[in-house]
């Protein structure tokens, strides 16, 4: 297989990775998902979650701990790492 073939393939395994993450982040109980996004993909700081969704930081920090807890156990029953989940993550705030 030439590179440019290579680098094709690459790109289609990575993209289902990505369906594949996002699905499961989706299947997040809500305010575990929606805690995740905002710490992970906006890159807010707990304090500001807990503003804009009034609560405590103890809460956002208990509800992103369950759901990156939720998102290992999902993920690893796919054999796919959670180190990936988190290059994701770094990946989506430098494109936006």
């Amino acid at each position: 297989m030439d590179e440019s073939n290579n680098d094709m393939v690459n790109r289609i395994i990575y993209a289902d990775l990505v369906k594949i993450v996002f699905k499961e982040i989706e299947n997040l109980p809500h305010l575990a998902r929606k805690v995740f996004k905002m710490t992970y993909i906006d890159g807010l700081k707990p304090k500001e979650i807990a503003t804009e969704l009034n609560m405590s930081s103890q809460n956002v920090r208990n509800n992103k701990n369950r759901a990156v807890e939720l998102l290992r156990t999902s993920l690893d029953k796919k054999d796919i790492p959670i180190s990936f989940l988190f290059l994701l993550a770094i990946f989506v705030q430098l494109l936006f």
